[in-house]
């Protein structure tokens, strides 16, 4: 025998995502291959650090302004 839902069970649908369980993923199904997302800081940090090795390369070659100036001190 079909029981009718009491009060507002049978109007309205609620799905609780906390009483969903999380997938487990096994050690043998993980994709080494697929690449993980930076997210906007990390991509920032890596611009930040290579500019910074750029700008240190042209410091020692002598193609900056400042390593310019700081020669010129040096050879007066």
């Amino acid at each position: 025998m079909w029981q009718k839902p009491k009060g507002t069970q049978g109007v309205i649908q609620i799905e609780n995502p906390n009483l969903v369980k999380p997938k487990n993923v096994k050690a043998r199904d993980v994709d080494i291959e697929k690449t993980t997302e930076l997210s906007r800081r990390e991509r920032e940090e890596i611009e930040k650090q290579k500019a910074h090795e750029r700008y240190m390369r042209l410091q020692e070659q002598g193609k900056t302004d400042q390593a310019k100036k700081d020669l010129g001190k040096l050879l007066e």
